[in-house]
């Protein structure tokens, strides 16, 4: 696919992404670990953006933790 935007994450980051997608109190933060999972999966920027209903600047601005 070629358009991740985030590295390849190790078991300890999925774990903790998805605990923070299923359970953070914030629903930003819900958001933000989902998008990211979702690059691990290898969606791309934009079908990442449509699923989520953000714009591609915020997509792109959680890549910082992530790159």
């Amino acid at each position: 696919m070629g358009h991740r935007f985030v590295r390849s994450l190790t078991t300890v980051e999925q774990e903790a992404l998805m605990k923070a997608y299923r359970y953070a109190e914030k629903p930003a933060l819900r958001r933000r670990a989902h998008g990211i999972l979702l690059s691990h999966k290898g969606h791309t920027i934009e079908q990442i953006c449509e699923i989520l209903s953000v714009i591609r600047n915020t997509v792109s601005a959680w890549s910082e933790v992530f790159a």
